[in-house]
């Protein structure tokens, strides 16, 4: 549907029935993680996975999510992403790093990747915007 549901309407898609089926699709998924998290510790707390949007972020940026829009895979892209964050964090829990800088090095990660992804944004703008003119010989 996108941001437009008139548009999404008018392009033959049942917008109220597909807004209705993601609802109860996100509901089904929050309840199946709830279910996982009690049966992993035997009792959740309300904050049980806060600050964890946070490392779904970084993993959908890394795995070439724009946050300017437009552009962006779940699979491979975020799925890679996410097992790369992973894996950094497992070389820092190896090299005993302190875990109050993880946040820290998540951010550092978000940094480099939306510095980066602005700068292409930015060459793929001036490129588009170049204007090459051919001279045609006279006959």
């Amino acid at each position: 549907m996108g941001n437009n549901v008139e548009a999404a309407k008018k392009a033959g898609l049942r917008a109220n029935r597909l807004l209705a089926a993601v609802y109860v699709i996100c509901g089904a998924c929050a309840g199946l993680g709830g279910i996982l998290a009690l049966s992993q510790l035997g009792a959740v707390s309300p904050k049980f996975g806060e600050l964890y949007e946070f490392d779904a972020i970084t993993a959908a940026v890394l795995g070439g999510t724009s946050l300017f829009g437009g552009r962006g895979k779940v699979f491979p892209g975020t799925v890679l992403g996410a097992v790369l964050l992973k894996s950094i964090f497992n070389g820092l829990v190896i090299i005993q790093a302190d875990p109050y800088l993880y946040p820290l090095i998540t951010s550092a990660i978000i940094f480099v990747a939306v510095l980066i992804d602005s700068l292409r944004s930015d060459l793929i703008t001036r490129l588009s915007r170049r204007m090459i003119r051919v001279e045609l010989p006279a006959s």
